[in-house]
């Protein structure tokens, strides 16, 4: 695992245990979201060099159940 995604791995787990939700569906739908905000924010980032891109995060959130921010 690269040092970005045990990041969140531990933000993830520090989350659910300040919320009391140390159940393992909790933590794994908190560090789903983390992974994929991560990754459509680069997207979203790119998406003035690449106009293509434009849209494409919103999918995939909206695949992944992540809501746009």
């Amino acid at each position: 695992m690269n040092e970005r995604l045990k990041q969140l791995a531990d933000q993830a787990l520090k989350e659910c245990d300040a919320a009391k939700e140390r159940g393992i569906e909790q933590y794994s739908k908190r560090l789903t979201e983390l992974i994929v905000k991560r990754c459509t924010d680069v997207l979203d980032e790119d998406s003035y060099l690449f106009p293509e891109l434009g849209g494409y995060a919103h999918d995939i959130r909206k695949l992944f159940g992540v809501k746009d921010i």
